[in-house]
């Protein structure tokens, strides 16, 4: 019996003495304003702005986000320079489960990118949101779009 209750012991001690290693966080290697903030995961549109001082003084409105819109992902290839909306299981305008390509040019020093013929600035950019903005010159208010990872 004491034979017994010294292994259940020595078993115990064994285990409680193992150390799990720590699982690698890849968003700490990821810089602000950086191609891979913006490349390493898919962005899903969102209503919260958690950083509101980084928009831009003046008049701004957030970009609606619609039922359908809610699970749709944004994603950007760096080897093709394009951009891809999957519309997942809820589409707008048209069939769940499709995507369309729009190419992008991405300008990260000036903090900007063109894509489907648009102009946007590039308000925040890390590993775990996205926020840009699209002027519109008639109104002089300006569009704020805020994706954050699913």
């Amino acid at each position: 019996m004491i034979n017994r209750n010294l292994i259940l012991i020595a078993v115990v001690l064994f285990f409680a003495g193992c150390k799990k290693k720590a699982q690698p966080n890849p968003e700490e290697d990821i810089k602000d304003f950086s191609l891979k903030a913006l490349t390493w995961k898919g962005w899903r549109l969102t209503l919260i702005d958690n950083n509101p001082s980084a928009n831009p003084p003046g008049d701004k409105i957030y970009r609606p986000i619609r039922e359908c819109d809610k699970d749709d992902i944004l994603t950007f290839n760096p080897t093709t320079s394009v951009a891809t909306f999957d519309y997942q299981t809820t589409r707008c305008d048209g069939v769940p489960g499709s995507s369309i390509n729009y190419p992008y040019e991405l300008d990260l020093t000036a903090k900007t990118f063109r894509m489907n013929q648009t102009n946007y600035n590039i308000i925040e950019l890390n590993a775990k949101r996205l926020k840009y903005t699209q002027p519109q010159p008639p109104s002089g208010q300006t569009i704020i779009y805020m994706f954050e990872h699913p």
